[in-house]
C-alpha cells in the first residue's frame, strides 16, 4: 500500500495537458520537497516556529499541485500547529511531514521515470 496518492490527472488538467510543463513541475517538486524537508528539520532543531510555518506552507502548496495526500493535509496541520509552538506536537508533525515528503518524492520520481520512458 502506498503512503501517498497523486492525482496527476488533476495536474495535467490544470496545466492544459502540457506534458513538458507537467514533467518540469514534477522535477521542480522533487528537488524542492527534498530541500524543504531538510530545512523543516533544521527549523525544528533551532525552534524557529515562524520558519516552520513558512516551510510547511510551501510544502502544502507544492503537494497540492498534485493533490498529494497525506502530505497536503499533514503540512496544513503543521502550519497551524506552528502557531501554538507546542514542541512535542511539532516534533511529531515534522516527523510525519518528513516521511510524507520522502514518500511523495519517491512517487513523483517514479512518475518522472515513467514519463521519460514514454519520450
Amino acid at each position: 500500500m502506498s503512503l501517498v496518492t497523486l492525482d496527476l490527472e488533476f495536474t495535467r488538467t490544470n496545466l492544459d495537458r502540457d506534458c513538458k510543463l507537467v514533467k518540469t513541475l514534477i522535477q521542480i517538486a522533487v528537488e524542492d520537497l527534498s530541500a524543504l524537508e531538510t530545512d523543516l528539520r533544521s527549523a525544528l532543531q533551532r525552534n524557529e516556529t515562524e520558519q516552520l510555518q513558512r516551510l510547511s506552507h510551501a510544502i502544502k502548496g507544492l503537494a497540492s499541485n498534485f493533490r498529494a495526500e497525506p502530505l497536503t493535509s499533514l503540512s496544513e496541520k503543521l502550519e497551524k500547529a506552528s502557531l501554538a509552538s507546542h514542541q512535542p506536537l511539532l516534533r511529531q508533525l515534522v516527523d510525519e511531514v518528513s516521511i510524507a515528503c520522502k514518500s511523495t518524492v519517491l512517487a513523483l520520481s517514479a512518475e518522472l521515470r515513467l514519463a521519460s520512458n514514454g519520450d
